[in-house]
């Protein structure tokens, strides 16, 4: 049985695996920014090339794991509320969103 989000336009699905994508980007980009704060200890001596390394197993098992199963689906319908939350939460702006997408975002139902 298909979905009503499976019948949108192609175009429409591109924009959205876009969107999820530039999303799933800047999150992995914000966690990429905590890991260097590590790095960062490191080099101020605070953390010994083992903690270092620690941190760094812990990072590559936690944050990009999580965000890959994520948004790695082909299930469009979740990528749609993902963009939804994305432009809750200021992660993407409307101006990067087409206005048929944001019609669609406006009509989804609130949980």
């Amino acid at each position: 049985m298909l979905t009503r989000f499976e019948q949108l336009p192609k175009g429409m699905k591109r924009e959205i695996r876009q969107l999820a994508g530039a999303m799933h980007e800047r999150l992995l980009a914000a966690e990429l920014c905590k890991l260097d704060g590590e790095f960062a200890r490191w080099r101020r001596k605070e953390l010994d090339a083992f903690e270092l390394a620690a941190a760094v197993h812990r990072f590559h098992d936690g944050p990009p794991r999580r965000l890959l199963n994520t948004f790695n689906t082909n299930h469009i319908e979740v990528l749609i509320f993902k963009v939804r939350e994305g432009l809750e939460r200021g992660l993407l702006r409307e101006e990067e969103i087409s206005e048929e997408v944001i019609e669609l975002l406006a009509a989804l139902p609130v949980f």
